[in-house]
């Protein structure tokens, strides 16, 4: 039985970054996300959350033809 992950979404918000918005539905332990670009840089990596429980990432130094597309989460667990 897997992990569920938790849902997110990603939103653009300047040239060159962008946030991405997590939303726990279980409890998810070493969240992580890839924004399928080298050099990103990121405000928080591999989180614990708690049901309901929302964090907010900022991503940073992305390419100015950056695709929201390509990011993804995992978490301990998760296939």
């Amino acid at each position: 039985m897997g992990v569920e992950s938790p849902k997110w979404t990603v939103e653009r918000t300047g040239d060159s970054s962008a946030t991405v918005t997590l939303r726990a539905t279980s409890l998810t332990y070493q969240v992580r996300m890839t924004a399928g670009v080298p050099g990103v840089r990121y405000s928080d990596n591999y989180l614990d959350l708690r049901p309901g429980d929302e964090a907010v990432i900022v991503l940073e130094r992305l390419p100015a033809d950056f695709d929201p597309a390509t990011v993804t989460v995992q978490t301990y667990g998760s296939s």
